[in-house]
């Protein structure tokens, strides 16, 4: 049996961030764990046509250390994601 969560599953939240984003310059994403908040951040760069940089990768956490003005200057938006236990 296919569980039904593997399909998209649209989220309150992924229309009122896409809307936010047309007049904030940056969103932040929080809450506890294993509540989507990574799975909305693909979804809305999807959207976009943006891809997430994911700073849980060691070797992209210290590309965006060395130069953030280099990732700040991508074309928006910019999604980076991060396990705040890392």
């Amino acid at each position: 049996m296919r569980s039904p969560l593997r399909k998209h599953v649209v989220r309150r939240l992924e229309k009122l961030v896409s809307e936010r984003l047309q007049d904030e310059p940056a969103i932040a994403l929080q809450g506890p764990r294993s509540v989507g908040k990574s799975t909305l951040l693909r979804q809305v760069a999807d959207a976009a046509r943006q891809r997430v940089i994911d700073l849980d990768d060691p070797a992209t956490r210290d590309a965006v250390r060395a130069d953030p003005s280099l990732f700040a200057r991508a074309p928006a938006p910019v999604c980076m994601d991060r396990d705040p236990g890392t």
